[in-house]
């Protein structure tokens, strides 16, 4: 078996339709064909997910997302003890060491994440994590400033020497709406026609997030960066399909608000 075999398997994803495979299906089959530098990498973007299911097992949701490393059992048992996990994950719960604290104050373990795994990523996963991280900022700096909040308030956790945090930054200020950067024009279009509505809005950002992935299957295909961009773009995928107006609100929501709770 193979990278060749792994990926000649992957049945095509179309954003306008549902998937024909699962991430469970797609993460074993790397596991049993990429190398263990890969696995490595893929496990910083899945703990993506751990953080997210650390936020609604704080808030006691019942809902839990098994695509990332960790299951419910795991990660509970790993928090307890300390052990497995970053250094980061246990920071912030001893930074904030109630639970109404650590619902407020979440976007401090999100920032963290994506200061620490970046600095430390090189090559492809460090791009996946710079492009997953920017469009955030500047979606929370977006939203934001639409419903008034204080943009310093919203980013206080983030890397201040981080230049899409100055270019969100320096608008705190500023009267009127969110002017987007040039870099992130396509972004601006999207949420715009988008409107108000929370569905749509989602809908919008996981077409963003997927044409940015999608782009990688024609230019490197056969390499890790194509099976990583593949799995992306799953998730997308996945999470879409299964959101309906009442979900797609409260995940907007989050993505919105308490992943920057003021």
């Amino acid at each position: 078996m193979s990278l060749y075999f792994a990926i000649g398997s992957l049945p095509r994803l179309e954003f306008d339709a549902k998937p024909d495979t699962t991430t469970a299906a797609v993460i074993e089959l790397f596991e049993m064909n990429l190398p263990e530098s890969a696995l490595k990498q893929l496990k910083v973007l899945r703990r993506w997910i751990d953080l997210r299911n650390l936020s609604r097992m704080i808030g006691q949701h019942e809902y839990f997302d098994y695509r990332g490393n960790e299951s419910r059992s795991t990660l509970k048992e790993h928090l307890d003890n300390e052990v497995e996990l970053p250094q980061y994950f246990f920071d912030f719960l001893s930074k904030f060491d109630t639970v109404d604290m650590q619902k407020k104050n979440f976007a401090y373990l999100i920032a963290r994440y994506f200061h620490y795994e970046r600095k430390k990523a090189k090559g492809l996963l460090k791009e996946f994590l710079q492009f997953e991280n920017e469009w955030r900022i500047i979606l929370a700096s977006y939203m934001a400033k639409k419903s008034g909040r204080n943009l310093g308030d919203v980013l206080k956790f983030e890397d201040m020497s981080d230049p899409t945090v100055q270019m969100a930054i320096v608008q705190k200020d500023s009267p009127g709406q969110f002017v987007f950067p040039f870099e992130f024009s396509k972004l601006e279009v999207v949420l715009k026609e988008a409107g108000s509505n929370p569905t749509k809005q989602m809908q919008a950002l996981a077409k963003y997030r997927f044409d940015f992935y999608a782009e990688m299957e024609y230019d490197f295909p056969f390499t890790i960066r194509r099976a990583f961009a593949y799995l992306m773009q799953l998730m997308q995928l996945e999470e879409l399909y299964a959101l309906d107006e009442l979900e797609g609100r409260q995940e907007l929501m989050k993505l919105m608000e308490s992943e920057h709770a003021s």
